[in-house]
């Protein structure tokens, strides 16, 4: 239950973060605000079509560096 709350706060500051980065001109995806789900809290972001996961461009890196 605790965890379930500092989620909250985890998703608030992504937020407060990603609007600091907009403001300062970085190009960032814009925050939608902070919704509760089954899962907990998230913060709900604009979509960009063509983006590419962190996770899969990290993924596809690794397998570059496995290769050579």
């Amino acid at each position: 239950p605790l965890a379930r709350l500092r989620d909250r706060h985890r998703a608030e500051l992504e937020q407060h973060i990603l609007e600091a980065l907009t403001a300062a001109g970085v190009p960032v995806p814009t925050p939608l605000g902070v919704q509760r789900t089954d899962r907990g809290w998230q913060m709900a972001m604009e979509w960009i079509p063509d983006a590419t996961h962190a996770n899969a461009a990290t993924l596809r890196s690794a397998e570059g560096r496995r290769r050579t």
